[in-house]
């Protein structure tokens, strides 16, 4: 769902630096982790996931997970409370602000659906926005084609009796105990039984 609860990860917010990294190789303009000082305590700074300098576009990443599952409403307002200190603070980098001087930050758009694979972890990173500034992503294990059993039928017995030339253990057996009585016999002076040949 989003969080490496089998400890495949590297490190802690590995899912969410390959969202980060993707999104800002596809769409030109966009910087990862821009410094700002929060709305309302400019004393507190924080980073946001990714601003389009170009349009002044910002987005949150953030995990599709148990959270969101058990409490949306809250679990978005939290992420939604988080975009707005960035979208209502200042930004901590001179640079970063002057190119954006004459354009608003706002909430980021609209972003389709897309799938990356994460080849440290054979998982696949499923990552979106509604147009509200919170890009979700999920993660998923790739599902393998398992070949078939290969059911090898057991041959027929064959109804016939068969005879074989190896002696059995009874056999075996009997022959002991054959020459068992003619060494009894012998020693105690005995002849040899008559049913013995």
């Amino acid at each position: 769902m989003g969080i490496d609860y089998d400890g495949l990860t590297p490190y802690f917010g590995h899912f969410h630096a390959l969202v980060q990294a993707d999104f800002a190789a596809t769409h030109p303009g966009v910087v990862k982790e821009l410094g700002f000082y929060k709305y309302g305590d400019s004393s507190k700074k924080g980073r946001a996931d990714l601003v389009n300098l170009t349009t002044g576009e910002v987005w949150e990443i953030k995990p599709h997970m148990a959270g969101y599952n058990r409490n949306p409403v809250k679990y978005l307002n939290r992420a939604l409370d988080q975009l707005d200190s960035y979208i209502e603070g200042k930004i901590t980098n001179g640079e970063n602000r002057e190119s954006l001087e004459n354009k608003k930050l706002h909430p980021g758009g609209i972003v389709p659906a897309r799938t990356i694979y994460d080849a440290v972890t054979d998982m696949d990173i499923t990552y979106w926005s509604e147009g509200d500034g919170i890009i979700w992503y999920e993660t998923s294990s790739r599902q393998y084609l398992k070949p078939a059993p290969v059911v090898v039928p057991e041959p027929e017995r064959s109804k016939s009796r068969s005879y074989s030339a190896q002696p059995s253990a009874s056999d075996i057996l009997g022959s002991v105990c054959m020459l068992l009585l003619y060494g009894a016999a012998y020693l105690m002076g005995l002849p040899a039984p008559s049913y013995a040949y």
